[in-house]
């Protein structure tokens, strides 16, 4: 009896477990299709979205093209602050420059009236003939232009009138602005041709990074270097690429001589040595090309020590003259004297005569027969050929 019992009951179980499996099939079955409706009608919604909208590939496309641009304007608004920063501070520099030229003018006006009105003065023939040939025989022309040397070597030192003779870049131009022309024309003629505030840096020394930057900046808006951002495809180096400089045309125009037939190449040649030797000083001496006037006997070059920073030493200024091997034979005993002579007249203090080592002793042959007074103040230096 037992034993019916419990067959009976396993024979329930699997008529139960038949039903389950059953339903669950039904279940599955249903689940089924409910996934295949919901697919189809996703595909429909899908398809209906496209229709309407576009394709969602190209949505993304479209996404990822305006992130772009925005970081493309993101990038071109920090540019233009970054601009308006370094306008805002050239303005602030063009300012202090402006301030410093007028400060220079006004003291040059009452400089040059000093000097008007010492000229008008009649010179006492007692004291213009104090033996300032020392008992020399000269001639007449050379007597006047000592007499007027002399006159003005024991004039007071203002402003003297050989200042006229800078051009207006020349007479604008400040002692830090200089140190990065020099460095400028160094690195160039070193055949470095990525010109930065890096490799300016390695010759400026004494300025940091910050303020090179300014002031090549401020060169730049005044005309005496040019300026371009590098390419990627011209930088090999980590980073972003730097923006270079160069110097003008205008900026080589107070500094290099111009050169003509009359004086040739050898003469320009000894110039540019005396220049290089100017930039290389630690700080750069000012080397002034002077324009050469017809009718007016001009030294080649005047030479600026710096007062500070800001200002350079006007009535200290030297003067250079150079006399190539053939000026020195034809006219030793005449041009080249009045050379030597001349510039003191306009108020130099100390005059450079530059020639090739050959020429010394002929030169200083010259030298020796004018007054003590004079020769004490003119230095002869040979450079090589």
């Amino acid at each position: 009896m037992a034993v019916m019992m419990l067959e009976e009951s396993v024979r329930r179980m699997k008529d139960e477990m038949q039903r389950m499996n059953e339903t669950t099939q039904q279940l599955t079955k249903k689940v089924h299709n409910i996934e295949l409706n919901i697919l189809h009608l996703r595909q429909e919604v899908a398809d209906e979205v496209t229709a309407l909208l576009g394709n969602p590939k190209k949505w993304h496309e479209e996404l990822l093209a305006v992130i772009d641009t925005r970081k493309e304007l993101e990038s071109i608004e920090e540019g233009f602050y970054d601009k308006v920063r370094q306008l805002s501070e050239l303005r602030n520099h063009v300012s202090q420059i402006e301030n410093i030229v007028q400060t220079h003018e006004e003291r040059l006006t009452k400089i040059d009236e000093a000097l008007r009105q010492r000229e008008e003065q009649p010179i006492s023939v007692n004291e213009t003939e104090q033996d300032v040939s020392e008992g020399k025989p000269f001639s007449e022309e050379v007597k006047k232009a000592l007499r007027s040397a002399h006159q003005a070597l024991q004039a007071p030192s203002l402003m003297p009138q050989f200042v006229a003779w800078l051009t207006e870049d020349q007479r604008r131009l400040l002692p830090q602005q200089l140190d990065l022309l020099a460095a400028a024309y160094l690195l160039k003629k070193s055949g470095i041709v990525l010109i930065t505030t890096t490799t300016i840096e390695s010759l400026v020394t004494w300025m940091k990074r910050g303020q090179i930057t300014s002031i090549a900046t401020g060169l730049v808006a005044l005309g005496f270097l040019s300026s371009r951002d590098l390419g990627k495809d011209e930088w090999l180096c980590p980073g972003s690429p730097p923006r270079v400089f160069d110097l003008t045309d205008r900026a080589l125009r107070m500094f290099v001589p111009c050169g003509s037939a009359s004086t040739g190449a050898l003469h320009r040649d000894m110039e540019m040595q005396m220049l290089e030797e100017a930039f290389r000083s630690k700080p750069p001496r000012f080397h002034v090309c002077v324009r050469q006037i017809p009718g007016q006997l001009r030294c080649d070059v005047l030479l600026f020590e710096r007062i500070d920073s800001k200002t350079f030493d006007y009535p200290g200024a030297v003067g250079q003259q150079v006399e190539t091997p053939e000026e020195v034979r034809a006219h030793s005993n005449g041009q080249v004297l009045m050379n030597m002579i001349l510039p003191f007249t306009y108020g130099l203090r100390r005059v450079i005569i530059v020639c090739l080592p050959d020429s010394i002793e002929k030169l200083t042959e010259t030298r020796s027969r004018l007054p003590s007074w004079l020769t004490k103040n003119i230095e002869i230096r040979a450079v090589e050929p």
